[in-house]
């Protein structure tokens, strides 16, 4: 008897052995494994939602800043408008015509000067006169290409036709159009010898201003060109 209390003894001993054995491999072999590769999928989606997060932050500036593009080439062919890189008179022609079309006056004579450097002396003696057709000057003369970046002003002598508030309506329109145009003298004279009374009366008005232009170098024309979308050749 003894000896088979000592046998059933030992046998419970080796089988609590056995099973700690079992369960010890077990943690090394499955639970412990499994519980890393849980803890490293937290981890992962941890960094995911983080990329995500970021990803998110960035789609949304893209957004932004496309839907502010048209703006942003809007505002920048109104400083081209503004400050051409040539005489560009052919445009302000047309842009005089539409104004005086819809102000009510006829344009009877536009003449310019030839382009001179934009100086502080120049400005301040510039008085406006001209003395060659408007189609004749241009910035873009030989030795244009060392005067890229150099503003150049352009005297026009600008004279129209019409009653007093359709001048005054017309010579804002100059004043606040595309083309930048600094006005230096306006003189209004009734037309034949009459004598104006009040702004409805047909007057002669004739306008001196200057406008200017910036020469620019091929390769900063080209990349104009091409953020306003125009083909250079």
């Amino acid at each position: 008897m003894a000896t088979d209390n000592q046998k059933s003894k030992l046998v419970l001993v080796g089988g609590g052995v056995a099973a700690a054995l079992l369960a010890v491999i077990g943690w090394f072999a499955i639970i412990h494994p499994t519980l890393g590769s849980a803890a490293g999928l937290r981890s992962d989606a941890a960094d995911v939602r983080e990329q995500n997060v970021v990803l998110e932050h960035k789609v949304a500036e893209l957004k932004t800043a496309s839907a502010n593009l048209t703006g942003l080439v809007g505002q920048l062919k109104a400083a081209a408008d503004a400050l051409p890189s040539s005489d560009a008179l052919a445009d302000l022609n047309v842009q005089l015509a539409g104004y005086a079309q819809r102000d009510g006056v006829k344009i009877t004579s536009v003449t310019a000067g030839e382009p001179q450097a934009y100086t502080s002396a120049a400005i301040a003696s510039a008085t406006g006169s001209a003395t060659t057709d408007s189609s004749s000057p241009s910035v873009s003369t030989p030795g244009a290409k060392s005067a890229a970046g150099q503003l150049f002003m352009i005297g026009i002598t600008l004279v129209s036709t019409g009653s007093g508030d359709n001048q005054i309506k017309f010579l804002h329109d100059v004043q606040h159009g595309a083309r930048a145009a600094l006005v230096t003298g306006t003189t209004v004279v009734p037309e034949g010898s009459a004598t104006v009374h009040s702004f409805k009366a047909s007057t002669t008005m004739t306008t001196t201003m200057q406008v200017f232009a910036q020469p620019l170098t091929p390769g900063a024309e080209a990349q104009l060109l091409k953020q306003l979308g125009k083909n250079s050749g």
